[in-house]
C-alpha cells in the first residue's frame, strides 16, 4: 500500500511536466517574457543551454514541443510548458516551482530521474 501511495505521489508531482522528447526547445526568459537569456533544445540525452546564467536570477521557463518552429512559438504559446524559477545558488541548476509543490523542484535532479537527460549551461 505505501509503494503504491508513494508511485501516486511521484505521478502527481510530475505529472504536469512535458516528455522532453528530441528537439524539445526550452527557452530562459525574463520572468516579464521580454528577454530571452538562454535556449536549449534536448540532442542526444542532454539539454544543453547556449549561455550561463547569474545564480540567482528569477526566470521563466518556456519548453516548447518538438517540431514548433521559432516564428510560431509566439503564435501557439499554448502548446508550450511555462514554468517560474530561479537559477539555483551554485549556477548549475534550475529551480522551479510547480503547482501542485509546495518545495521548489531542481530542474537537473528531475531530468535526469525521469527523462535521463542532463542539464548543462555554455559550451561543451
Amino acid at each position: 500500500m505505501t509503494a503504491l501511495l508513494l508511485w501516486f505521489l511521484l505521478g502527481q508531482t510530475f505529472g504536469g511536466l512535458p516528455a522532453m522528447e528530441p528537439g524539445t526547445s526550452v527557452w530562459l526568459m525574463s520572468p516579464d517574457l521580454l528577454t530571452v537569456y538562454a535556449r536549449a533544445e534536448v540532442v542526444e540525452g542532454e539539454l544543453r543551454f547556449d549561455a550561463r546564467l547569474e545564480p540567482g536570477t528569477p526566470i521563466r521557463v518556456s519548453i516548447f514541443p518538438p517540431g514548433l518552429a521559432a516564428a510560431d512559438r509566439s503564435a501557439n504559446a499554448d502548446a508550450a510548458t511555462f514554468l517560474d524559477g530561479r537559477v539555483s545558488d551554485d549556477g548549475l541548476d534550475l529551480v522551479v516551482r510547480l503547482v501542485d509543490r509546495d518545495d521548489p523542484l531542481s530542474l537537473r535532479a528531475w531530468l535526469a530521474q525521469q527523462r535521463g537527460l542532463a542539464l548543462a549551461f555554455g559550451d561543451p
